[in-house]
C-alpha cells in the first residue's frame, strides 16, 4: 500500500530538487509539497539536523518545537498557503508558540474542503 503523505527526516540534498535542500542547522526547518498528482505531493520533510523538541514548557535555547512546524508543514500538504497574519500557524516565519489555528487558517481549510 502506498501512503498519500511521505513523511521524512533528512539532511542536505534528499532526492526532491536542490530547491528543496536542507542546511543544517538553522533557517530551513521543514518543507512540504501542495497536494495533487506530481511525485512527493504532500510529503512532509523535516531537517534532521535541528534540535527538535515537543515539550510546551522546556525548549532550550535553539530548539525548534516539532508540533509547531508539523501543525504548518501539514497545513501546506492539505493545500494550504503561507499567511500574512503573523498570528496564523501558516504564517511563513517560525515563532515559538503554542499551536492554535487562527480565524484566518479555519476559513482557508473551509474553502478547500467546507464547513
Amino acid at each position: 500500500m502506498n501512503p498519500d503523505i511521505d513523511i521524512i527526516f533528512a539532511r542536505y540534498e534528499h532526492g526532491d530538487g536542490f530547491y528543496n535542500a536542507f542546511d543544517g542547522k538553522g533557517s530551513t526547518l521543514a518543507h512540504a509539497f501542495l497536494p495533487g498528482q506530481a511525485e512527493g505531493a504532500g510529503d512532509v520533510h523535516f531537517d534532521e539536523d535541528e534540535n527538535w523538541t515537543v515539550s510546551k514548557t522546556e525548549n532550550p535555547k535553539g530548539s525548534v518545537n516539532m508540533l509547531a512546524i508539523a501543525v504548518h508543514e501539514f497545513g501546506h500538504a492539505i493545500g494550504l498557503k503561507h499567511s500574512r497574519i503573523p498570528d496564523s500557524v501558516m504564517s511563513a516565519y517560525y515563532r515559538k508558540q503554542d499551536v492554535k489555528l487562527h480565524k484566518s487558517d479555519i476559513e482557508n481549510i473551509q474553502r478547500l474542503y467546507g464547513k
